[in-house]
């Protein structure tokens, strides 16, 4: 009897042990899972791009945008006081005013700086009323009231760039380097759709560049791929967005090809502004375009295409005043430029050392890798894109010699040879073909000497 009772009570501590054995686990499982789901709910909250995160960056959105719109207003109610001539301090900080902000306008140079008190935000005003937020803030690139370089999308500054020293941007694969034009060479442009005399004011500026024969006009839908109204409006958004940002993109290098190519029947490949490539030659004009055209990072915002001929003159004049590495004055730099590129593009009689790249002493149908040092010796020899350091100015390689580079200008002295490459190439002297200089030929000519350079505007 006493046994079976011990039994029974044995059997009911067992079971009592099992249960709680099991009740433990069940709530250290939960106590996981509850922390889990905690961790789990305060990365949503907190993370980089979590829901509190997130609200913070689109409540900040919302400010900026709203402060952008005030400013604007105010510039614009400036204008219509103006005139349409430079607006005045008085008249922007009056119609800030009347916007019931907190905004403060300065005087800077021939310019302005908004300051709203709440926030610390500033914002640039140019005199024709075109705004922007300054330097600093998220994704913004050096600026000032004569140039306000755009951030295509993709795109990051290189480290150590700058306005003073060539400002580069890449996406990881292709480069671009920011030509500042400006925006006080503008003495009879009145608006960014006065196109001529947008073109008028650029090309007083490029005057010592520029040549009366050789014009950025339609010729022909082969030469270029473009009909003529899509080259007329090619142009306009050009000049538009030159006149607005003050300067336009351009790539860093020469257009590149990562397979060696001999001939115009070679297949097109990915065109690349990057170092160390093959010239992307044996292409016509038409060909040329559009590869540039591909390079394109958003269609719906920027263009790209071949420079076209006041783009070039606009690069030179860029050269000439910022470039101290061609010469300690302007009129030293533009003689470099202009008489002779000797001094730093790679031409016939032209002799540099290079330790990196490769070289083509048979014009481009096989080339050398550089090991360690190599000279190069007075003759021609083709180089692969940014070979050397020597090659550069303002970032930009091989502007002078190396190949000659595609535009969209028109010779218009001689129909049968109406397409226009610029800047010299291996084969001649710096003298003969300095990085001003301009060349001519027909429409469906394409040879190993002729690559292309893109714009992004």
């Amino acid at each position: 009897m006493n046994g079976t009772k011990n039994e029974a009570k044995m059997k009911k501590i067992k079971e009592y042990k099992m249960d709680r054995g099991i009740t433990l686990i069940a709530l250290v499982i939960s106590i996981i899972v509850l922390l889990i789901l905690a961790g789990v709910t305060i990365a949503a909250l907190t993370g980089q791009n979590g829901i509190l995160s997130n609200a913070t960056k689109s409540k900040e959105a919302n400010e900026k945008g709203n402060e952008l719109d005030l400013v604007k207003l105010a510039t614009s109610a400036s204008l219509i006081d103006s005139q349409g001539q430079a607006i005045s301090l008085a008249d922007l900080q009056n119609n800030l005013s009347k916007q019931n902000s907190n905004a403060i306008a300065s005087q800077e140079g021939e310019g302005f700086i908004v300051k709203f008190n709440d926030s610390g935000r500033e914002y640039k005003v140019d005199k024709y009323g075109n705004v922007q937020e300054t330097a600093g803030g998220s994704g913004n690139l050096p600026s000032t009231l004569d140039t306000t370089p755009f951030l295509p999308d993709g795109f990051t500054q290189k480290e150590g760039t700058n306005l003073d020293n060539g400002l580069t941007i890449t996406d990881g694969t292709n480069s671009y380097v920011w030509v500042e034009v400006p925006k006080s060479i503008y003495t009879t442009a009145t608006s960014e759709t006065d196109y001529t005399n947008i073109e008028v004011d650029m090309k007083t500026y490029t005057a010592d560049y520029k040549s009366d024969t050789y014009k950025d006009e339609y010729y022909s839908d082969e030469t270029t791929g473009l009909t003529q109204a899509e080259y007329n409006s090619l142009k306009q958004s050009m000049l538009t967005s030159v006149y607005k940002n003050g300067g336009f993109w351009i790539s860093q290098y020469e257009i590149g090809t990562d397979i060696l190519r001999t001939s115009s029947s070679a297949p097109l490949t990915t065109p690349k502004s990057q170092e160390g490539l093959y010239p992307y030659n044996y292409v016509t004009c038409t060909q040329a375009q559009e590869l540039a055209e591909q390079m394109n990072p958003n269609s719906s915002k920027y263009k790209s295409s071949l420079l076209f001929g006041v783009q070039w003159d606009l690069t030179c004049k860029f050269l000439e005043t910022k470039a101290t590495n061609l010469g300690e004055t302007q009129d030293v730099r533009k003689n470099v430029i202009k008489s002779d590129s000797t001094t730093w593009g790679n031409y016939y009689k032209a002799t540099f050392e290079i330790t990196k790249g490769k070289y083509s002493s048979n014009s481009g149908s096989s080339y050398t890798d550089v090991n360690g040092t190599y000279t190069k010796p007075n003759s021609s020899v083709l180089l692969t894109t940014g070979a050397t350091e020597r090659n550069s100015s303002m970032n930009i390689y091989d502007f002078a010699g190396n190949e000659w580079e595609w535009t969209l200008e028109y010779y218009t002295s001689n129909i049968n040879y109406p397409c226009i490459n610029r800047g010299g190439y291996f084969f001649s002297s710096g003298t003969v073909f300095p990085a001003s200089s301009r060349n001519n030929n027909s429409d469906p000519y394409s040879s190993g000497d002729i690559t292309l350079r893109t714009a992004l505007y």
